[in-house]
């Protein structure tokens, strides 16, 4: 049966494939008959209980070899590249799910996170109970911050305006004396003036870890699903990749997600390349809004956030005025004060 399945890479990067999915109690496996022509990928499930299978690889190059346990964690990686026809290649294994997928797909296994696990998406489903999500109250929202504890641990500490000391309702960190203006700008502009104020909080609270526990702390503040910024040391690196996966867990140690998004909120609707070159001039300047990490002018060429994307709004300007639509024209004016006033705080 053919499947769609995904890889967890490091930082929260993903890959797809397709691939006949098997299962065996046989404790010899010749790997190429279970091949089916509908896919060059393969994924087997081992059934048997003895300790050791033999895979017979003849005829099975070159393909990447990756091994997961029986809770269908990452484990191990391996490689055949004998292709010479005919000639017999044997290797011992341990492990109960083995997955095929030619050595020319464009990553390396050294990319992928140990003890994540493999997804089928087929119907949406996840192969197995891999996904654990139970947030409580007041975590899962932006903005917070990320301590990493331990190997693939993460404490995740919620960052809130105006509590009045109620940590029962809002556990992890909190701002005082933030404004309702303040607050509004920062929900649609995320260099705002109390960024400023977050990113000062931050550095107060990595101080006050590294006094308790005696050791240097590396935590990130992530402000949304592209927004995070890096504290090591005395210096404060912004990434468009936040933190994801792993075992998640509330300040008590409480475990609250595995494996999955670090929050609730709803992922911003995005474009691939492709997508963006047939956006009508509406749907140009709304994606433009959105300021993603990507705009695309054309294949493989895109504009990062900065000026030149005012640049592009006053041709996009142009265009509606050549045709007439003032409120096409207002909105993209509204766009352009909002970008510039963003890009100003960079």
């Amino acid at each position: 049966m053919k499947k769609t399945f995904q890889i967890i890479l490091k930082k929260g990067r993903r890959i797809n494939f397709d691939a006949v999915k098997k299962s065996t109690t046989e404790t010899t496996i010749k790997v190429i008959d279970y091949f089916e022509k509908e896919s060059q990928c393969l994924y087997l499930n081992i059934e048997h209980n003895q300790l050791n299978t033999i895979l017979d690889l003849t005829n099975v190059a070159p393909y990447t070899i990756l091994y997961y346990h029986e809770n269908y964690n990452f484990e191990a990686a391996a490689f055949n590249n004998n292709e010479i026809a005919e000639t017999p290649f044997l290797i011992s294994t341990q492990y109960k799910r083995v997955v095929f997928i030619p050595s020319f797909t464009n990553f390396s296994p050294n990319e992928i996170d140990k003890y994540t696990c493999i997804v089928c998406l087929q119907d949406n489903i996840v192969e197995n109970w891999y996904e654990h999500k139970l947030f409580i109250n007041g975590y899962g929202k932006f903005p917070y911050i990320i301590l990493k504890t331990g190997y693939a641990i993460f404490m995740q500490i919620p960052i809130h305006f105006n509590t009045n000391g109620d940590f029962d309702n809002n556990p992890g960190t909190n701002i005082d004396g933030v404004s309702s203006q303040e607050i509004a700008e920062y929900e649609v502009d995320k260099t705002s003036e109390l960024h400023e104020r977050i990113i000062a909080h931050c550095k107060w609270v990595k101080s006050k870890i590294e006094a308790d526990k005696n050791r240097e702390a590396k935590i990130c503040l992530v402000e949304g699903p592209e927004i995070a910024y890096y504290f090591d040391g005395d210096s404060v690196t912004f990434s468009d990749k936040i933190p994801y996966g792993g075992t998640l867990v509330t300040q008590q140690n409480k475990i609250i997600a595995m494996n999955v998004d670090h929050y609730t909120e709803k992922k911003p609707i995005t474009y691939s390349m492709n997508d963006q070159m047939g956006l009508t001039i509406e749907e140009q300047v709304e994606l433009l809004a959105t300021n993603p990490y990507r705009y695309y002018i054309s294949p493989n060429v895109w504009i990062g956030r900065n000026y030149s994307r005012i640049d592009e709004l006053i041709g996009l300007l142009k265009h509606a005025e050549e045709k007439g639509n003032s409120t096409l024209c207002n909105r993209i004016v509204e766009v352009k004060n909002h970008l510039i006033n963003i890009y100003s705080h960079y």
